[in-house]
């Protein structure tokens, strides 16, 4: 096996250790109906009760709170090919922003029922609700 095949396969390797992580997590906080087979989420299984689990308990991280409302972040990308990528947030929903201050959140596509969905934490003047 040359160098390049060895490489795929440790790449290979260290994603489905990865992604078979983020299922034992998603058990620990109660994601019981939520199957992750992509770290980018394009594959991802889950139920709107499982997405606010997992943003409750996103909320508790402070390190996030300059990130999630942000409209985009730039991040850094270290390892082999270290570089700076920016993400661009799909949470910004200017209807929303009308009435609330959105703290963070998660989309998410149905694309067999063509549906997009959204799971939000938010600011009422002076106090959060999850909805």
């Amino acid at each position: 096996m040359g160098q390049m095949e060895k490489k795929a396969c440790a790449e290979a390797d260290a994603l489905a250790a990865f992604v078979a992580r983020m299922n034992e997590k998603s058990a620990e906080i109660g994601m019981h109906k939520s199957l992750f087979r992509d770290p980018a989420g394009i594959d991802n299984l889950s139920t709107a009760h499982d997405l606010l689990r997992l943003l409750i308990c996103a909320d508790r991280y402070r390190a996030l709170d300059g990130i999630w409302n942000a409209p985009e972040y730039e991040l850094v990308v270290m390892g082999d090919m270290p570089r700076k990528q920016t993400v661009e947030s799909t949470v910004v929903q200017p209807y929303l922003e009308t009435y609330y201050h959105i703290i963070g959140g998660k989309t998410g596509t149905l694309t067999r029922y063509n549906a997009r969905n959204l799971a939000v934490i938010l600011e009422i003047p002076g106090r959060r609700e999850r909805v």
